[in-house]
């Protein structure tokens, strides 16, 4: 196996760790429920693991696009699949047994329906990325499954609206980020949100999901701040949608998003 530790975490995007763990937190506080050592061995689960599954599935069935794209500052060697597809099953092995564990039908649901989404994403013969505007769907749908993980604990289901259109801010934010590789998709023949309806029907898809959330979620101040914040950057790309200025825009609303989620776990804890 050439695969080295370093390969492997470039290959889970570090980056994208925080945002499963952090849905996934967002519903076990929401729901109060008590910390238990399961609980904090699935929330690790939430980072690392599942991120490395979910990309390392779309590296591998994504190499003969990528490969044209001049944005992808990192390419898995041909070599190297038959390991991570190895090593992806391992890990989906190791994320049931720690949903076994609990011993919580709620939770196992959750967890199969998260790593059902996360894996067919881009694996065929289902590969939701490339049924627009399911890829996008899906992906606040995988937002949802992460939360409902966290709520699981609580042996409740949750039923406010909030969390349903939190989940739909996830899509919004999906379809947003497909603006930034518009061309290259294209060129490539990659179905995207953006490149099947267009960029500023993506951007006003995000819009409607961002403003959605502010009108009927009935959140706390900062994350309604948040809300506001992140739909004047997309109404601005509705006029202006440069791929360029939709990347930094999305970069941007991101890293507004930890900030904001750690704010108001810190207020609320």
């Amino acid at each position: 196996m050439s695969l080295g530790i370093i390969k492997l975490i470039r290959l889970s995007r570090p980056v994208f760790w925080p945002v499963s763990v952090i849905a996934f937190l967002a519903g076990f506080f929401y729901s109060g429920a008590q910390f238990s050592y399961t609980a904090f061995f699935q929330m690790l689960m939430m980072s690392f693991p599942l991120a490395f599954i979910t990309f390392g599935i779309n590296d591998v069935h994504d190499y003969s696009t990528d490969k044209k794209n001049n944005r992808k500052t990192f390419l898995l060697d041909k070599k190297d699949h038959k390991d991570v597809v190895f090593l992806v099953h391992i890990c989906i092995v190791i994320f049931i047994i720690a949903s076994l564990s609990t011993f919580n039908v709620f939770n196992i649901f959750a967890s199969a329906s998260l790593l059902f989404l996360v894996y067919f994403y881009s694996s065929p013969p289902l590969r939701f990325k490339e049924f627009p505007p399911f890829d996008s769907i899906s992906n606040g749908m995988m937002a949802l499954s992460a939360f409902l993980i966290g709520h699981s604990f609580s042996f409740s289901y949750p039923s406010e609206p909030k969390i349903y259109v939190a989940a739909a801010c996830f899509m919004g934010m999906h379809a947003y980020t497909t603006i930034a590789d518009h061309v290259p998709d294209k060129l490539a023949g990659q179905k995207t949100f953006s490149t099947a309806f267009g960029k500023r029907a993506a951007v006003a898809f995000s819009l409607a999901c961002f403003l959605a959330a502010y009108f009927f979620g009935n959140y706390s101040p900062e994350i309604n701040i948040f809300l506001l914040i992140s739909a004047s950057f997309i109404s601005t790309t509705f006029f202006y949608p440069n791929e360029k200025f939709s990347e930094i825009s999305a970069k941007i609303i991101f890293v507004l998003g930890i900030l904001m989620a750690l704010i108001h776990f810190i207020r609320n804890i």
